[in-house]
């Protein structure tokens, strides 16, 4: 679309459209603050999901323990791991929450992995666990 083809802004649009001023600094730094929202939306997202896992284990099952594997989306969690480690200590107080290795035991049922345990599969050529976050009311 060229520059003559756009129609010009009557006094009347311009009042109904509620233009705001943005200043130069603003203009600099929108896409920062939009991709930090974006941010903060995804860790909220991704809380609020294992905490609806918890809510659903906890009412449906005898189960005492939750363990969200983020092998998926690792880069993200990696980069964000404090904020969303702070905001489930605040939703489950008194609950032990860790991030750490899990090995499937079986079907939703994982057990968490020491260092040396961790060492000893790669040892066994037995790779099989996943980064997790564990949510334990134990």
């Amino acid at each position: 679309m060229s520059a003559s083809s756009l129609s010009p802004i009557t006094m009347n649009e311009l009042q109904n459209m509620n233009l705001i001023p943005i200043t130069r600094n603003e203009l600099q730094s929108m896409k920062s603050v939009i991709d930090e929202e974006k941010r903060k939306q995804r860790v909220k997202t991704t809380v609020a999901s294992i905490y609806r896992q918890v809510q659903y284990i906890a009412s449906k099952t005898t189960r005492n323990k939750y363990c969200a594997t983020i092998s998926q989306d690792m880069p993200f969690i990696k980069q964000n791991i404090d904020e969303i480690m702070t905001e489930l200590q605040r939703l489950f107080p008194d609950s032990r929450i860790s991030f750490s290795k899990v090995r499937m035991r079986a079907l939703d049922d994982y057990v968490e992995v020491s260092e040396a345990e961790e060492r000893m599969l790669e040892l066994m050529n037995q790779r099989n666990t996943e980064p997790a976050i564990v949510i334990d009311w134990s």
